[in-house]
């Protein structure tokens, strides 16, 4: 694991900042698939580090690759949390006085509709 000359043996911990969204869907530290694994922070975070087999499932169950995901923090990042909702609420048409919950509800009311559709 040393394709980029980083020393995997000295990193103590690795701190990511990004939006809450973030943490609560794609942090995975033990993802099965090569899917579970695209969509783990964790993972895409350290396993480059190996080069081009990234996604091989020997790395997958590398002790290596789960000791260091274990120590990535993954942290909120004010700047890009005011940026998520700022650009997610105006692509989406919304006013930012709308609470995620709202938007959540927004958005499964209009799947619903869209699925009447073609039905």
């Amino acid at each position: 694991m040393n394709a980029h000359e980083i020393d995997y043996k000295n990193i103590d911990r690795v701190q990511i900042g990004s939006f809450t969204r973030t943490s609560e869907s794609f942090c995975d530290s033990a993802p099965s698939t090569d899917i579970d694994a695209q969509l783990s922070m964790e993972y895409v975070s350290v396993a480059p580090l190996s080069g081009r087999e990234w996604y091989s499932p020997s790395l997958m169950t590398s002790p290596t690759v789960a000791g260091l995901m274990k120590k990535i923090e993954i942290e909120l990042d004010p700047v890009a949390q005011q940026a998520f909702w700022e650009r997610s609420l105006s692509v989406f048409g919304h006013h930012s006085d709308k609470s995620w919950s709202t938007l959540q509800r927004d958005r499964e009311i209009r799947a619903v509709k869209l699925e009447k559709t073609f039905e």
